[in-house]
Order: C-alpha cells, then structure tokens, then sequence
C-alpha cells in the first residue's frame, strides 16, 4: 500500500521534471552549438596581425585631371596586397615641367620614390625626347645615383631647361627608363619604363605643364624612334 501510494506521487514528479530537463538539455545544446559555429565563422575572416610585422603597400596609377596621379595605400597586417619583393619606383607626384629663371623657361622635373621593399643600387636612368611629329629622338637625358636608395626614400630626375619663345608648341612624347640593382640579391631590373606624353600648348607659353600617360598608338611610335637609343643605354649597364 505504501508502494503503490509512493509510486503514485513520485511518477508524476518524475515526468514532469524530467520534461523540463530534457527541453532545457536540448536548448542548452542548441544555443553553444550556434555559439560556436558563430564564434568559428568569425575567426574565418579576423586574423590578428603579427607584432614587428611589416607593413603592406599596394599602389596604383590612374588618370586624374588630365594627368598622372600615382597613389600609396598602406594596410597594416594586411598580406591581401603586398608589396613587391623588390626595389619598385612609382611617382609620388606627377612629371611635370617647371619654371625657372627667366619668363618660359622650363625645366622637366621627374619625382620618383621607391614604393617597393628593397633598396636599390646602381641606380641608372635615362630620359628620352621627341617630337610627335618627329620619328627620332631628339633630346637624351642619362643619369644616374652613387647612394643606395632604400624603401620610402625619394628622388628626381631633371633635364636641362628650355626657353619657349615661340606661341605655339605641338605635343612632345617622353621615355623614360630606369635600371638598378636589388642591394640583397644583386638582381639588375631594367623592366620599368614610362612612356608620357606633354600636350604643348599654343596661344603663348605655357598653360599646362603637366605630362600625361601615352596612348597605345603612341606608346608604339616612341618605342620605334627609341629602339635604338635604349639599345645604347643597355649596353652600358653590365651584370655583375
């Protein structure tokens, strides 16, 4: 009797309790199983960046107003980008010509600063001019740096000057070649070669001085009138 009275109070108990537990097991289990998968999913797309690690630079040219804008964007602890294992110059500023000493006197200056990871050595350059109506070089501008230029670090090239008299000037087309040497793996770069263009001017000087990028078309009439000129160049810069 005393069974059958304990067995008839504890079962209902029981049940009940025991539904309440099972709701709140399986609710439990759902609610870290999301955490979790939550918590992985987020680890997918969050890497922390490593203390001392350098910094990644990507760069990019574009046209803008007519002339050259070279950009650097620099993302820390980001490798989606990196920068180039190697010395790499890119234009900080447009090329442009400026004004020195007397009224329509010009000078081409060129900014350039190495973007890329390494510094260069044996730095050797060469600028060359013609006429776009002209099918040879006119003007060559050699140059060159003795001092190792390191990652970040700026410089210019400059031709000699001019004095445009004259009020009207057709359009000029620029080369320009660069060679240097990685100062680790002594590696000789002669890949990076700009070709540019100046839109002259006409109804008195000068009211755009800025270079812009070639054409396709143009960048073919260049490199024809400059086959032989950079052949000359090349020559001079020797493997070690």
């Amino acid at each position: 009797m005393l069974l059958t009275l304990a067995d008839s109070q504890l079962w209902p108990w029981a049940i009940d309790n025991g539904w309440n537990f099972l709701v709140f097991s399986i609710g439990s289990l759902a609610f870290f199983g999301m955490l979790y998968a939550f918590v992985n999913h987020f680890s997918l797309f969050y890497k922390k960046p490593n203390e001392g690690s350098e910094n990644t630079i990507s760069i990019s040219t574009e046209r803008q107003s007519g002339g050259i804008t070279a950009h650097t964007v620099i993302m820390h602890g980001d490798s989606r980008t990196p920068a180039p294992a190697r010395p790499y110059f890119t234009f900080p500023k447009p090329p442009r010509f400026d004004t020195i000493g007397v009224e329509n006197e010009l000078r081409l200056i060129v900014p350039l600063k190495n973007s890329g990871d390494g510094v260069a050595v044996e730095f050797k350059s060469l600028i060359l001019m013609q006429e776009s109506d002209s099918n040879v070089v006119s003007f060559k501008f050699p140059n060159s740096v003795v001092n190792d230029i390191p990652p970040g670090e700026s410089l210019f090239l400059k031709t000699h000057s001019w004095v445009f008299n004259t009020t009207e000037m057709p359009p000029w087309y620029f080369l320009i070649q660069l060679t240097y040497r990685d100062s680790i793996s002594k590696t000789l770069y002669t890949d990076q070669l700009f070709y540019l263009k100046w839109q002259g001017y006409s109804g008195g000087c000068c009211h755009y001085l800025q270079l812009d990028h070639a054409s396709e078309e143009q960048k073919a009439r260049i490199k024809e009138a400059s086959t032989g000129a950079l052949s000359e160049f090349l020559l001079g810069v020797t493997p070690p």
